[in-house]
């Protein structure tokens, strides 16, 4: 049944005319690139007037094409006044539904680092791989390590994420200092790459140590740059560019490399100055529609937990950090591409941006496009794999009508993307985009018909479909809004009696469903709902914090103090109890 609603979903895009627009053993034919000029990324040359042979998904030959014969079965796709050059790679990216795979391949994006790891994840990367399913190669962290744990369990969970199969480990601001060498130890003997933030205790020197790579070039800025050294303090930060050297120098002899996201950071401040400008962006049309509707007014998250005093700071800090990271790159620190997407760009599109970012700080435009190219693979210890264009690599390949070592802004001109050998044309890829804001539409219709029927069905689809439970909490807003109240507690009581592994009830699921809500101004339910979280999952501080949360927002203060010591009790290091002690400490006295 499951495979019946994921049929539904990719026949749809089928009928549109793309996913399937070539057999699903198209990478398995012969494709001929004639008289194309090869952008290597391997060195800063064009190579001009050349054949690439692709068969069997790889690159099987290249050279001049006065000396590099045609198969006579080859599909001949002229280069002539055109440029070849790897597919990109974004490498900080947040996979919340299989319509992102397509948004990436769109824009050329052939290769993703997914920094948060869920089961569904594994099974994309599969389907990917063997072409049951479009979209980049995917590489993958484990779930996040987002609370503090005993040495004995940081291990333990660095030996599941690696018996799961997943690429690496990725550390968050909760991680203590008791446990992170035994996690990095770990980390290191299962062979995992180690990606994060600079957690707050171990701090920027021991993460540096460690060889851990950092999400993002804002982490130095509170940490390195941190005037105040005492984790438990809050976070304060000045920008003196005179100890600028030094944090590179630390950070080129480590050897660890930076994903910058400026991309990210900028359009925090783009909600948080002028968020009606910020929706006009086309590109958003292309996101889920729960992700989109939660950038609204009222609803977005950044201008509901950042102050108005703490917006001045912002532009300052973003100016600082495009300084810092020019200078990690003039270091020879390695600065790799990546966006934060889906939740702080919109996958494919923004990953470009940031590549222009580059650009516009002062990469040469060959260093520029090396950040989502060949040093990616570097770093996913891969550059035999892909990131450069050379006989037997994967066939990731973006064909441009002009040269973008020229100008990065060239990778707007697309004249079509290769996808493990898999050709997909510029109207292609325009016909792909324009199919995927009614496929969310699609799926959702169907899903509402179908647990009716078949709510094993649904569960089964919801496992594969949702790894973080957005799906499922949207689902649940429409049957909330058809059932009432009453009705759907009882509904999910009864799922979750029946089925306790049911997706519909999961954790995430029902919280998620809880903001909805509330961004419905349906509060009552909403506190039903989170009250339901926290019945079901009694020893989850998140589900206390989250009740505590909404209580606090309706003034009910006595609630919210009963409720944040709640979750301070069941777990003290749940990922929100910093700020929850400090709500007590500030507000709730």
């Amino acid at each position: 049944m499951r495979n019946r609603l994921m049929i539904c979903r990719c026949f749809f895009l089928a009928v549109a005319g793309i996913l399937f627009a070539h057999s699903a053993s198209a990478g398995d034919s012969t494709t001929a690139f004639v008289h194309v000029n090869v952008v290597p990324m391997d060195r800063e040359e064009v190579l001009h007037d050349q054949n690439v042979i692709i068969s069997n998904g790889r690159i099987q030959a290249m050279g001049p094409a006065d000396a590099t014969p045609v198969p006579k079965d080859a599909r001949v796709i002229s280069g002539t006044g055109q440029y070849l050059m790897p597919g990109l790679a974004d490498m900080h990216v947040h996979l919340y539904f299989p319509e992102e795979l397509s948004l990436y391949v769109a824009n050329g994006v052939t290769t993703v680092f997914n920094l948060n790891g869920a089961p569904a994840h594994l099974n994309w990367r599969a389907e990917t791989a063997s072409g049951q399913m479009l979209g980049p190669t995917i590489y993958s962290v484990g779930p996040t390590f987002d609370h503090a744990r005993s040495p004995e369990d940081a291990v333990k969970a660095v030996d599941q994420i690696s018996a799961d199969g997943y690429d690496g480990v990725k550390i968050y601001n909760q991680v203590s200092r008791a446990e992170y060498p035994a996690l990095i130890a770990e980390a290191k003997s299962k062979n995992l790459l180690i990606v994060g933030h600079i957690a707050r205790e171990p701090g920027f020197a021991m993460t540096l140590q460690a060889g851990q790579s950092i999400a993002h070039a804002e982490e130095y800025l509170y940490t390195f740059f941190n005037d105040d050294p005492d984790p438990k303090h809050d976070l304060t930060h000045s920008l003196d560019a005179a100890k600028i050297p030094q944090a590179v120098a630390m950070t080129r002899q480590s050897g660890v490399s930076v994903i910058a996201t400026l991309v990210a950071y900028h359009n925090i401040i783009r909600q948080l100055t002028d968020l009606p400008a910020y929706l006009k962006n086309p590109d958003l049309q292309y996101l889920a529609p729960s992700v989109f509707e939660a950038l609204q007014p009222g609803e977005n998250g950044y201008q509901k937990r950042i102050s108005k005093d703490q917006i001045p700071s912002m532009t300052p800090d973003y100016e600082f950090q495009k300084k810092l990271i020019k200078a990690l790159h003039d270091g020879g620190v390695p600065v790799l591409a990546g966006t934060d997407a889906a939740w702080l760009g919109v996958p494919g599109f923004s990953l470009i941006e940031e590549v222009e970012n580059f650009q516009d700080i002062g990469f040469t435009p060959y260093a520029a496009l090396r950040t989502a190219t060949i040093d990616c693979a570097t770093f996913l210890r891969h550059s035999d794999d892909f990131g450069s264009v050379a006989t037997g690599k994967r066939a990731d390949l973006i064909l441009l009508s002009k040269n973008p070592l020229d100008d990065v802004r060239n990778l707007h001109q697309l004249s079509g993307v290769m996808v493990r050998g898999r050709w997909i044309s510029a109207s292609e890829t325009r016909a792909l985009l324009q199919t995927v804001p009614p496929t969310y539409r699609v799926a959702n219709t169907h899903l509402l018909t179908q647990i009716r029927i078949d709510p094993s069905s649904v569960d089964q689809y919801l496992a594969h479909n949702d790894p973080f439970g957005e799906q499922a909490a949207a689902l649940l807003d429409l049957l909330a809004s058809q059932a009432g109240s009453d009705k759907f507690v009882d509904l999910l009581l009864r799922v979750q009696k029946s089925d306790p592994k049911s997706p519909l009830v999961a954790e995430s699921s029902i919280n998620a469903l809880g903001y909805k809500l509330l961004g419905h101004k349906k509060t009552d339910d909403a506190v039903r709902v989170f009250k339901l979280n926290t019945e079901l999952y009694p020893r989850s501080g998140n589900t206390f914090d989250s009740l505590a949360e909404t209580y606090l927002g309706l003034g009910n203060k006595n609630l919210a103090k009963q409720n944040y010591q709640k979750a301070l009790e069941v777990q003290p290091a749940y990922p929100n109890a910093k700020e929850a002690q400090k709500i007590l400490d500030t507000q709730l006295k």
